[in-house]
């Protein structure tokens, strides 16, 4: 779960991050997918920083205190908007902070420019490209397909989505909910020539292939490098995990 209190560094446009209404929500299956944080001092602007961090184009409030993100919006249909009529539990505007299975929509601005169709899936690991999968654990924000491994080092699965947010997996993974490889197609913010993950969708790793393919790949180059080069220590030849 991220905390919504350290995504102040972006910010509100006022005519961009637009009202799109009050929508209907099911608790069994969910508008907005990404749940963000449930918070007291929670506003509608908080709610939009949060999911402009994670890539999403569209932020809701619900219940007065519960942000949501989602690249889509509406299933249900829209309602008045006297239905969503719970102000936002920390006052700190008049902003309407969505109801009972109500959700307050705004658009976040976020426009996704950067698809690519020459980003790879090529780290080891590799599973796929993945709907929406259940990985239970959410580790955040990472910068490196690398570092959201790493973070999952103790589960035998993980996903980035969004082009920068990771999870672990708790549970067995349904592979029926595989996709096209050419969906997952989201750039990763350091290195723009891997992919990670798709809007909504995961680059799914099975975390032991990884590790398999980084020790072969360290005792290989130590082997070579006792042949070809026997001055350079055996620390420039392994991989470096980051």
């Amino acid at each position: 779960m991220l905390s919504c209190l350290f995504l102040i560094s972006l910010l509100i446009q006022p005519g961009v991050n637009q009202y799109l209404g009050c929508f209907i929500d099911q608790t069994d299956d969910r508008d907005l997918t990404t749940f963000v944080d449930r918070l007291d001092e929670l506003t509608s602007e908080k709610c939009i920083l949060a999911c402009q961090k994670q890539n999403f184009p569209y932020a809701a409030v619900q219940y007065g205190n519960e942000c949501r993100c989602g690249a889509k919006y509406g299933k249900y249909g829209q309602v008045s908007d006297t239905e969503c009529s719970y102000l936002c539990l920390s006052r700190q505007s008049d902003d309407k902070c969505g109801g009972d299975n109500r959700n307050s929509v705004y658009s976040t601005g976020i426009l996704r420019t950067d698809v690519s169709d020459s980003c790879m899936n090529d780290v080891a690991g590799y599973q796929g490209c993945y709907e929406r999968i259940t990985l239970g654990i959410s580790i955040g924000l990472v910068v490196t397909i690398q570092e959201c491994i790493t973070s999952c080092k103790e589960y035998p699965y993980c996903g980035i989505m969004n082009g920068n947010l990771c999870y672990c997996a708790i549970s067995d993974i349904n592979w029926s909910l595989k996709t096209h490889p050419a969906l997952c197609n989201i750039p990763c913010s350091s290195d723009i020539t891997k992919c990670c993950g798709g809007l909504e969708l995961f680059s799914l790793y099975d975390v032991n292939d990884y590790y398999a393919a980084d020790t072969e790949y360290g005792i290989l180059n130590r082997v070579r490098g006792n042949f070809a080069n026997m001055a350079v220590p055996y620390s420039d030849h392994i991989l470096k995990r980051t």
